[in-house]
């Protein structure tokens, strides 16, 4: 970067390019709180699990999402061609795998994804209470303060 124009030319386009990608994020920050609640809950130090959502291989298997989780990460795989809402919703659900899959592992010693009647409607359980956490919430006008940015109100892009 040769002056200040062009730094504040490719600041401001890349705050421009990573806030449409994060529009794109779905769940982040739930799959963010999964990572830090499983590295704490279950011991995993230093070495928590890492979490990454990817589009593709769910509609392959028929699904709406599938998680394959190891102890150090765990892919979520879900079909982009839903709406946003079901794809939040699947992801929810996937995150519930996650937990459990941790649970069973304090359990039995081993890292097992379960899919029998029991743990999927745990999941769902879990998928809807989390999406109803974020609804209420993020429906609530009381809790603008904690997303919106109150000290831009006088910044050139406030509206």
């Amino acid at each position: 970067m040769s002056d200040g124009n062009e730094l504040a030319n490719f600041a401001s386009s890349s705050a421009g390019k990573i806030f449409e990608l994060s529009k794109q994020c779905l769940m982040a920050h739930s799959a963010r709180a999964v990572e830090t609640y499983v590295a704490k809950q279950y011991n995993l130090g230093n070495y928590p699990i890492k979490i990454h959502i990817r589009d593709g291989y769910a509609a392959k298997a028929q699904s709406f999402a599938k998680a394959i989780i190891s102890v150090e990460w765990c892919s979520i795989f879900i079909d982009s061609s839903l709406g946003k809402e079901r794809q939040r919703r699947a992801i929810a659900h996937e995150l519930g795998h996650v937990i459990l899959a941790f649970e069973k592992r304090k359990e039995s010693g081993r890292l097992e994804r379960a899919s029998d009647r029991l743990s999927e409607d745990g999941c769902g359980i879990f998928e809807e209470e989390l999406c109803a956490l974020h609804h209420r919430f993020n429906s609530d006008p009381n809790h603008r303060h904690e997303v919106l940015f109150p000290s831009l109100a006088d910044h050139r892009l406030a509206s």
